[in-house]
């Protein structure tokens, strides 16, 4: 992944996202490519490097575990997010920006005035 982020690689608009269904379709995208990233991470990392590839995929798929004195941290810190918490995310991302720029777009068009 470049400086463009994950979304440089799929090559979607995000400013022609309309509907909640165009929404979860860049969502799957961008998770797909965010779980091959996380792959690619722990590969590199020198405790997981000699894992199996089914053990690595299922810590993208479930996180890896963090803690911190003694208590376990909350899933969406950890370095390594469980799929669902990315998914919840990265929703809650995508909707936020294609309702910014639905704004932006009623106030340019004069269908909303300030």
């Amino acid at each position: 992944m470049d400086w463009r982020g994950p979304t440089a690689e799929l090559e979607v608009p995000l400013a022609r996202v309309r509907s909640d269904a165009e929404v979860e379709d860049l969502l799957e995208r961008q998770l797909k490519v965010s779980r091959n990233d996380t792959v690619e991470q722990l590969k590199r990392d020198p405790f997981w490097v000699h894992r199996p590839s089914h053990e690595l995929e299922l810590a993208a798929e479930q996180g890896v575990e963090e803690w911190w004195k003694g208590v376990r941290k909350a899933s969406m810190f950890w370095r390594h997010k469980p799929l669902e918490v990315r998914r919840q995310l990265k929703r809650l991302d995508l909707v936020g920006v294609r309702d910014f720029l639905q704004v932006l777009l009623d106030f340019a068009s004069g269908r909303l005035e300030f």
